[in-house]
Formats: structure tokens, C-alpha cells, sequence
């Protein structure tokens, strides 16, 4: 399996940002979700792809996804690639049923977005507390803001 991640990750969290974000807000890029149907499977074929391999460590499951998670930090520059699979019949279920593996989730960090976008209450994730952007599509791609 060839997955060339590394090359679209920067462009897909770009096009995310601007589609859900808009431009008057000033995010930063953190990390960027892989949604799988098998953990294990995608982080070893994801690593053995990437030419410096990457160490996915053990994270916490994503509450608002409803996914459990694997994370590697220091993805494609300063990224944090999170492979997710379904824990539950949630928003990632809904991904993989409708768009199928594949980049799924953008979390970005920085000024407070509660003025620009709606947002959903704070839950805990991989990365820590995140909020939800809300009014896109039930089946995303979906953008996580981090904080509380």
C-alpha cells in the first residue's frame, strides 16, 4: 500500500482550514487525523511509509469523535499524525462510511475562535481538550480546535 501522506497533509489541513475556519482566524495547523477501520494495521503501513518510519505511541480516545487513537509526533515538520479508528457509531463511523480511509480530522490551535465559528463544548482527545467546529457536514472532514 502506497500512502503518500506526508506530501498531502500540509495541502489537506490548508484546504480544511479555509473551508470550515476561514481566513480572519489565525490557526496553526497541530496535527492531522487518519480514520481507519484497523489501528494497527494503518499505523505500521503509515510508518513504514514514511522515510524516517514515525512511532506511534498510545493515546487517549477522542470523546467527540468517538474514536480510539494511536499518535505520532513530529509528522511531516511539526505535525502530529493521530490514526483513528471507530470506538463508537460516531462522527468517525460516520467518515469511514461515507468517505473511507483517508485523512479525516484537523486539530489547529491558536487565537480563541469562539467569536468566528461556532463551536462545540470542550471534550478530551489525543491531543488534549478540543472543541468541535460546528455546521459543516455530519460525515466531515471535521476541524478541532484545541483548548478548553
Amino acid at each position: 500500500m502506497t500512502l503518500d501522506v506526508t506530501q498531502r497533509a500540509s495541502d489537506w489541513l490548508t484546504r480544511l482550514a479555509a473551508a470550515r475556519l476561514g481566513a480572519a482566524l489565525d490557526l496553526r495547523a497541530v496535527a492531522l487525523g487518519w480514520a481507519t477501520v484497523d489501528l494497527e494495521r494503518t499505523a505500521i503501513d503509515l510508518a513504514a511509509n514514511e522515510p524516517a518510519g514515525l512511532l506511534f505511541d498510545p493515546a487517549a480516545d477522542d470523546n467527540i469523535l468517538g474514536a480510539r487513537c494511536r499518535i505520532a509526533p513530529g509528522f511531516a515538520g511539526d505535525l502530529t499524525l493521530v490514526v483513528m479508528e471507530p470506538a463508537t457509531e460516531g462522527r468517525l463511523a460516520a467518515f469511514l462510511a461515507r468517505h473511507g480511509e483517508g485523512p479525516a480530522v484537523g486539530w489547529f490551535s491558536g487565537a480563541s475562535a469562539d467569536d468566528a465559528v461556532a463551536v462545540s463544548p470542550a471534550k478530551t482527545g489525543p491531543l488534549g481538550p478540543a472543541r468541535l467546529v460546528l455546521g459543516g457536514s455530519r460525515f466531515g472532514p471535521y476541524a478541532l480546535i484545541l483548548g478548553s
